[in-house]
C-alpha cells in the first residue's frame, strides 16, 4: 500500500517509477496538492482535518488565505480559524496575516468579521500608532466609524485614548462625531459607552470657544452645552455654570469653599477646569486630554472630608492602592491604555496642585515619591504590553520617566512570555520609598481582613467561555491562550 506521500502526488509517483525525472504536463503538477481539491464538496470537518494535518504554520497561513479566496461560501469558522493561526506565528507575521486577508476579503466573509472583529482591529492599530504608519491607521479608523462596536459589545473606546494620548487630536475628534450616535442607540451594548465620546467632543467645543476673541463667548458656551445636552449629558445648568465662571476667571484661592464635606464636588470640579487651562498655556495639552487626567482623583473614597484644603489632596499609598492602582489590573486589555495614561497624567495633576498653592510641601514631596511608586506598580501589571504604553515618551517631562523608551524597544514584538518576564526582572530593580511599604503594611494590619500588597494581586476569575479575552490581558481568546495550560 502506498504511503500518504505517494499516494497525494500520485501521478509524479507514476512518472518517478518509469524513470522520468519530471511529469511531462507541468502546469498540473506545479499546482499544490490543495489547489487540485473541489473543497466546496468537502465537509467542514473534513476542512478542519486538512488544515489539522498542515506540517507547519507557513503552510497553514497560504492554504488559509488561498482557501478564503477561492472558496468563501464553504461552511468555515473563518474569523475564529484565522484567531487559531494568529496565536500560532510570531507578532510581525500575525500583522502579515491580518493585512493579507483583509486585503481581498470576500463579502461573506466581510459579514462575519464585522461581527467579530476586535481583536484584529485592536492589534492592527496598536501596531500602525507604534510604528507610524498614519495612512494604514486612517483605514482602520474609517473602518470602526464604520463599524463600532462588534457582537461582543466592545467599541473603539480603546483607539480614542491612543489617539488623544499620542496626540492625534484631529483624528480623535472626528472619530468621536462617527461613533457617538450609534453608541448611544445600540440596544445590544450596555452603560454609557459613547460617554467619553461625547465628553470629548464637549471639551474641543468648550476649548475653542475659550480661545476665540469673540464678544459672544457665553452664548458660544451656552450652545456647546446645549448640543452636548442633546448628545446624552445630563442637563446640569447649575454645574455648567460654574464652569463657565471658572474659564472667564484666573484661579483665586480665596474663592474655594473652606466647607469640603458639602462643597468637594464643586471644588474638584472648578480645579479641573484651571487644570485643564494650565495645561494648555504650559503644554498646549487640550482639555479633553487633561481632563482624562484629572479624573484619576475624582474617586469620593479618595478623599477625608475634615481636613484643610491643604491637605485634601495628599493621598496615602494604601488608598491609591485600592482606588486607583487597582483597576488597573492586567487583566482587560481595553483599559490598559485609559488607566497608564491616567496614572501617569497624575505628574500634571500635582504640579498644578503644588502650583496654586493646595498642598503643602512635605505633602508634596512625598506625593511625587507616591507617582514614582505608582508607575512601578503600573509597569508591572501592563507587563509585556509596556511597548503599548510608548506614548508617555513624547509626553512634557518625559526625562522623569526615561525607562518606557527602553522598556519598549525590548518587549515590541518580542514573545508575550518574554516580555512578561523581561518587564517584572526590571521592575524588581526600580527602588521607591521605604516609607511606602511601610505605609501598605500598616494599612494591612489596621484593616482586618485588608491584604493589600501582602500578597501579589490576583483576579478572581470567573467562568470564561473558550472564545472571549483570555483574562491574562494577551489579547488573544481564552482557548488559544492560557486554556491551552
Amino acid at each position: 500500500m502506498k504511503n500518504k506521500f505517494i499516494v497525494m502526488f500520485d501521478g509524479f509517483y507514476t512518472f518517478a517509477k518509469q524513470g522520468c525525472a519530471i511529469p511531462p504536463d507541468h502546469s498540473k503538477y506545479n499546482m499544490k496538492d490543495y489547489e487540485k481539491t473541489d473543497w466546496s464538496r468537502k465537509t467542514a470537518e473534513a476542512i478542519y482535518e486538512y488544515i489539522g494535518n498542515l506540517m507547519s504554520g507557513e503552510e497553514h497561513v497560504t492554504f488559509f488565505l488561498w482557501l478564503s479566496r477561492h472558496y468563501p461560501d464553504i461552511e468555515l469558522d473563518w474569523i475564529e480559524e484565522l484567531e487559531d493561526l494568529r496565536s500560532s506565528l510570531p507578532y510581525h507575521d500575525n500583522i502579515a496575516l491580518c493585512e493579507n486577508f483583509l486585503q481581498d476579503i470576500h463579502p461573506s466573509i466581510f459579514e462575519e468579521y464585522c461581527e467579530q472583529f476586535e481583536f484584529i482591529e485592536m492589534d492592527l492599530c496598536d501596531y500602525y500608532l507604534h510604528t507610524n504608519q498614519l495612512e494604514k491607521l486612517d483605514q482602520r479608523i474609517e473602518f470602526l466609524k464604520q463599524h463600532p462596536f462588534a457582537s461582543t459589545g466592545i467599541t473603539p473606546e480603546r483607539l480614542l485614548f491612543q489617539l488623544l494620548f499620542t496626540g492625534q487630536y484631529g483624528r480623535a475628534v472626528d472619530l468621536c462625531k462617527a461613533v457617538w450616535k450609534p453608541l448611544l442607540e445600540s440596544k445590544e451594548l450596555v452603560g454609557n459607552p459613547e460617554y467619553n465620546f461625547i465628553n470629548a467632543l464637549y471639551l474641543d467645543g468648550i476649548q475653542k470657544v475659550w480661545l476665540s476673541d469673540d464678544k459672544e463667548r457665553k452664548q458660544h458656551y451656552t450652545d456647546v452645552f446645549a448640543a452636548a445636552v442633546e448628545m446624552g449629558f445630563d442637563n446640569e445648568p447649575e454645574q455648567f455654570s460654574r464652569v463657565i465662571d471658572a474659564l472667564e476667571s484666573e484661579f483665586d484661592k480665596a474663592t474655594l469653599s473652606t466647607d469640603i464635606s458639602n462643597d468637594l464636588g464643586t471644588i474638584i470640579t472648578v480645579l479641573n477646569v484651571h487644570f485643564m487651562k494650565y495645561m494648555w498655556n504650559t503644554w498646549k495639552i487640550p482639555f479633553m486630554v487633561s481632563d482624562f487626567m484629572w479624573r484619576t482623583i475624582c474617586i469620593n473614597d479618595l478623599y477625608t472630608r475634615d481636613l484643610e484644603i491643604e491637605k485634601l489632596f495628599y493621598f496615602s499609598p494604601a488608598k491609591l492602592e485600592k482606588y486607583c492602582l487597582s483597576k488597573l489590573n492586567g487583566f482587560d486589555i481595553d483599559t490598559q491604555i485609559e488607566l497608564f495614561g491616567k496614572v501617569y497624567g497624575l505628574q500634571y495633576v500635582y504640579e498644578f496642585i503644588h502650583s496654586i498653592e493646595l498642598i503643602h510641601e512635605n505633602d508634596y514631596i512625598k506625593m511625587l515619591e507616591n507617582l514614582v511608586w505608582m508607575r512601578i506598580k503600573a509597569i508591572e501589571k501592563v507587563k509585556g504590553n509596556i511597548w503599548q504604553m510608548q506614548f508617555v515618551s513624547s509626553w512634557p517631562e518625559n526625562e522623569l520617566w526615561p525607562e518606557i523608551k527602553q522598556l519598549s524597544e525590548n518587549t515590541f514584538d518580542r514573545d508575550k512570555s518574554q516580555a512578561d518576564t523581561y518587564v517584572m526582572e526590571y521592575c524588581k530593580n526600580m527602588p521607591f520609598a521605604f516609607r511606602i511599604k511601610a505605609d501598605l503594611n500598616k494599612s494591612m494590619f489596621s484593616k482586618p481582613g485588608s491584604l493589600i500588597d501582602s500578597v501579589p494581586y490576583v483576579k478572581q476569575i470567573p467562568n470564561i467561555g473558550r472564545n472571549e479575552p483570555c483574562p491574562c490581558g494577551s489579547g488573544k481568546k481564552y482557548k488559544n491562550c492560557c486554556l491551552k495550560g
